[in-house]
């Protein structure tokens, strides 16, 4: 059956359906296509915008970024300066000998004393008589000088004049030292023998006594009170001068340090005043100080007992007498000499021991 051809009014109607259906087809497929894209284009920007928000992506970042070894760089620095303060540290205790060292006096005859002769045979009976001769100043004294201090002063006419007298008497002085190992291990003696100390250490025995010493060939053993030497007191010698006097065969020995009676002390006050004095001398003599003299002949057991525990041999007092033993090394008594001994009076002094 055959229908008859559309119309133009007709033909019209259709070709506008028609491409309103085309277009309204092309419009969802663009549309779909345009979702498509953004979904594209979200997925292709969700890697870039995620790493900035979650950190797990930075630890990948931080090896791809070549540039990392830079704050790895600036790090192994730091461990680097951990090993330097630790060498730092190292010196320090290479310090620490040093003070160790300091003890030079560790040569110091206090820590290696030498022991108290070990007596011989019939040591315990053994006496040896001996004046041991003390005096003090060796000058003139002052004109306003007072009854102590003349007492205690010999003018050096005086003094050469007993000098003399010993030589051409064959008077020998001898040292405390000398009187020991007679005692303890009986070593023979001169056969007129005495022993030269003098106290305390004024300038006039560096001025006067010690020319004269010199001059007659005799030694004498030196008692300082090194507290007073120490403080450079006026009237009294210095170090350098004793240090001379020893250096020519004087005995330098410790007589405390501030000249205080020692009688009724304390322990700690007993080992200032005594072991002071010794290390001082020492320090000064470079000679071990074995013997004591007590500031103005005073003692008590605690004083004698010190003197034994610091290895002393043996100390001189001004109780009066000529004989000693092994019995009382600790108290040897000893001759006051003043200006008042002359000659005569010091033959009276010497015929106590028969000569």
């Amino acid at each position: 059956m055959n229908s008859a051809p559309p119309t133009i009014p007709q033909r019209m109607a259709l070709i506008f359906y028609g491409t309103l259906l085309i277009t309204i087809l092309l419009g969802v497929t663009a549309s779909g296509l345009r979702e498509r894209a953004a979904s594209a284009t979200a997925m292709a920007l969700a890697p870039a915008s995620t790493p900035t928000n979650v950190p797990t992506l930075t630890a990948p970042a931080s090896p791809s970024q070549t540039s990392g070894p830079s704050p790895t760089a600036s790090a192994t620095p730091t461990a680097t300066l951990t090993p330097t303060a630790t060498a730092t540290a190292s010196p320090t205790q290479t310090f620490t000998p040093s003070p160790t060292f300091t003890p030079t006096q560790t040569p110091s005859p206090t820590n290696t004393p030498t022991p108290f002769p070990t007596p011989g045979p019939g040591a315990e009976n053994r006496k040896a008589c001996v004046p041991i001769l003390t005096y003090h100043h060796i000058g003139h004294p002052p004109a306003d000088a007072d009854t102590l201090r003349l007492g205690l002063t010999t003018s050096p006419e005086r003094f050469e004049e007993q000098l003399a007298y010993f030589k051409a008497n064959d008077v020998t002085p001898i040292s405390l030292y000398d009187l020991l190992y007679r005692l303890a291990l009986g070593r023979p003696l001169p056969e007129k023998p005495v022993i030269i100390t003098i106290d305390d250490g004024y300038d006039d025995v560096y001025r006067y006594a010690f020319p004269l010493l010199k001059e007659y060939g005799y030694t004498a053993t030196l008692f300082i009170a090194t507290g007073i030497i120490d403080a450079g007191t006026p009237g009294y010698m210095t170090w350098p001068q004793i240090e001379e006097m020893a250096r020519a065969g004087n005995d330098v020995e410790p007589h405390t340090k501030d000249h205080v009676d020692l009688r009724r002390r304390k322990r700690d006050y007993l080992i200032y005043q005594i072991l002071g004095s010794k290390q001082t001398v020492e320090a000064h003599t470079g000679r071990e100080a074995r013997f004591f003299a007590y500031p103005a002949g005073a003692y008590d057991d605690n004083a004698i007992a010190m003197l034994k525990e610091l290895n002393f041999w043996g100390a001189v007092s001004t109780d009066a007498g000529v004989t000693h033993s092994l019995e009382n090394i600790y108290t040897l008594p000893r001759l006051r000499v003043s200006e008042q001994i002359d000659v005569e009076s010091m033959k009276v002094y010497l015929r106590f021991c028969g000569f």
